[in-house]
């Protein structure tokens, strides 16, 4: 389910996508979920309700070790 990746991408401040039921595709950072998922992108914050929600994809960032 989708609801983990997301929650884990609010916890650790993670960019996602959200795909939703229409087709449509939204990026940002989410900051809170409970019945509609607060989304902060570049243009401002919008709040996506989580019915409309049909998959999360989370953005990882990989550290590269300097020696």
């Amino acid at each position: 389910m989708w609801s983990k990746e997301l929650n884990a991408a609010i916890k650790n401040i993670h960019s996602v996508t959200i795909r939703l039921l229409d087709g449509e595709v939204l990026q940002g950072i989410p900051e809170n979920c409970s019945d509609r998922v607060k989304l902060r992108r570049n243009n401002g914050v919008i709040w996506v309700p989580v019915e409309d929600i049909k998959h999360v994809s989370r953005l990882l960032q990989m550290k590269k070790d300097r020696h």
